[in-house]
């Protein structure tokens, strides 16, 4: 008697037990169904946009340089640097430098956001008791929110441009292109540099020695000029290639330009042939960051003027309204949330 109610007793265990798990995974089969599938759940991941402030840029300067024989070159496989900067980057082979167009007046005008009526560097020498420029350089208003600033020339005239307490690191570079280079490399190796120019003396000094050439078809340029182009495209190679190697790169823009062109062995008029210069900006990812702002330009040529305003854009400092020069460069907003392709 006692034993057939233990086996009853077991009996109802199994079957509550059975019916139990029954329930359970009725419940469990049904939950699942009602779930969308892992397949069918496209996850959106985030994007971090790139940083739409420069937290530097570098301008450099190919002194003389010629856009008729920098293409002739470029089409011949001889200027790679350049030549590689025509994809991913911003080129221009008609930008113009002002009149007279002449080394210091025009290169205090690409610094200075002016023409040469407002900045008053008319002279085209180091002149010392001149003293220096009246106007504001971009390295004074850099200064004035804190970014450290640098100039590497390789022309003594240069130092009418240095104000005091405006440039953290000046130098008047009496080397090649190649130790200019290095020099602006190693001042960069401080990163509260925020704003750098570096000068290229070659192409000129060729220019006038050899002559441009390039103006006509019964003109052809110099082996040295287009030589004295060859080196500092490669030198400017070697400047991009460190910049691209350090943690800076998605930071930094480097806009290259000439103050002048050239023909025979003089410079300085209004010709076409002496005022057109080129003018690039690259960068890492500078085009998903940066549109070209053709409407600033009203309709004219990019200006060397340009140059000044577009540095004090990129590092978000204010471009004082009475410059004739204007930001080629605007920011494109990336929205967090955009999904990845």
């Amino acid at each position: 008697m006692h034993s057939n109610k233990l086996n009853r007793f077991f009996l109802w265990s199994i079957v509550s037990l059975a019916l139990i798990a029954l329930g359970l995974g009725s419940y469990l089969s049904w939950t699942i169904s009602q779930r969308e599938p892992e397949s069918a759940q496209t996850p959106v991941e985030e994007r971090t946009p790139l940083p739409t402030k420069a937290s530097r840029v570098v301008i450099v300067s190919w002194d003389g340089a010629k856009p008729v024989v920098m293409k002739s070159l470029i089409d011949e496989g001889k200027l790679p640097t350049f030549a590689s900067l025509q994809v991913g980057s911003y080129v221009d082979f008609d930008a113009q430098t002002v009149v007279p167009s002449v080394t210091l007046p025009s290169h205090t005008s690409m610094l200075t956001g002016r023409p040469i009526s407002e900045h008053k560097i008319t002279w085209n020498d180091y002149q010392p008791e001149r003293g220096f420029v009246k106007s504001e350089t971009v390295f004074e208003l850099a200064k004035k929110q804190g970014i450290g600033t640098a100039m590497v020339a390789t022309k003594e005239k240069f130092a009418h441009l240095n104000k005091p307490e405006t440039i953290d690191h000046y130098f008047h570079e009496r080397g090649d292109a190649a130790t200019a280079t290095n020099r602006a490399l190693e001042i960069l190796e401080d990163t509260s540099v925020g704003l750098l120019f570096l000068h290229f003396k070659e192409p000129d000094a060729a220019g006038h020695a050899y002559g441009w050439g390039g103006g006509s078809k019964d003109e052809a340029s110099s082996q040295q000029y287009m030589a004295a182009l060859q080196e500092v495209d490669r030198v400017t190679g070697l400047l991009l290639a460190q910049l691209k190697s350090d943690d800076l790169w998605n930071q930094t823009v480097v806009i290259i330009t000439s103050d002048h062109g050239g023909k025979g062995k003089s410079h300085g008029s209004d010709s076409p042939e002496d005022t057109t210069v080129p003018w690039a900006a690259t960068g890492g990812g500078i085009q998903q960051k940066y549109q070209f702002a053709s409407s600033a330009l009203s309709g004219r040529s990019i200006s060397t003027m340009d140059t000044a305003a577009t540095a004090l854009s990129l590092l978000e400092i204010p471009v004082p309204t009475d410059w004739s020069g204007k930001n080629l460069l605007s920011k494109i907003e990336v929205p967090l949330g955009t999904p990845t392709q």
